[in-house]
């Protein structure tokens, strides 16, 4: 393991127990329990090898981690208190499994069909359940970068400064990206596996970082230069305008 995906792993996870410990202690005003969904449902897609390989105790132990964390996390945003009162369903408005994981599904399908090394899905479910969650994983995060958005926005007319807490999960889970794609440029130069891995990898890995580096880029720049976001194209929103 390189330096690079040691620290994307603890920023993720970091971020990923910060999530859980908010939704714990009640603090889901600014929440999108929508996202968190979908990010349990990308682990769960991601790690149906779980017990079918092995490949060290350390990949295990994380996959079981972001697995019982993200389940513990939405369990508390539907059954907890004060969690669950204080959860706002109205700004977390996305409908997420008919506009995002839906299309997800059928864009993994379909892109996996077009694999030259076959398409194998009666024989190997995993395949098409990792393209589903590498290309779910793209745009898991959106409606929290919705909902932050438009708490944002009430926040500077209601209260005068932005719900700060959280803004850490969301910069960990930018981190967490931005290093994965430093590990697989690392990872290309010096491992000769990885750098002949087959095109239909390499394209599926690159697009879906890109795609999650423009969102998280946006983030940081309402949070960096927050004055800008009264203005332009940023008061729409430029990730839910190109990926919606």
């Amino acid at each position: 393991m390189n330096v690079f995906k040691a620290l994307a792993d603890l920023s993720r996870l970091v971020g990923t127990v910060i999530f859980f410990l908010m939704a714990w202690k009640g603090n889901t005003s600014a929440m999108s329990r929508k996202s968190q969904e979908l990010y349990v449902l990308v682990a769960v897609t991601r790690y149906l090898d779980l017990f079918s390989s092995f490949y060290s105790v350390y990949i295990s132990f994380m996959k079981i981690v972001y697995i019982s964390l993200g389940v513990a996390t939405v369990a508390c945003l539907y059954c907890k208190e004060p969690g669950c009162s204080a959860y706002n369903a109205a700004q977390d408005s996305v409908q997420h499994w008919l506009h995002i994981a839906l299309p997800c599904f059928f864009l993994a399908w379909a892109y996996k069909s077009q694999d030259p090394r076959g398409f194998y899905l009666q024989s190997d479910v995993t395949e098409l359940m990792w393209t589903f969650s590498v290309v779910l994983e793209s745009v898991a995060m959106l409606p929290q970068l919705l909902m932050v958005r438009r708490s944002y926005r009430n926040d500077r007319e209601h209260h005068g400064g932005a719900r700060d807490a959280i803004y850490v999960p969301l910069f960990l889970f930018g981190i967490y990206r931005f290093l994965y794609v430093l590990n697989w440029a690392y990872r290309a130069m010096t491992e000769p596996f990885f750098a002949f891995l087959h095109s239909y990898i390499r394209l599926i890995l690159t697009v879906s970082a890109f795609i999650q580096v423009l969102m998280y880029s946006e983030f940081f720049y309402m949070y960096v230069v927050p004055s800008n976001w009264t203005f332009g194209i940023a008061q729409r929103g430029i990730v839910a305008i190109v990926v919606l």
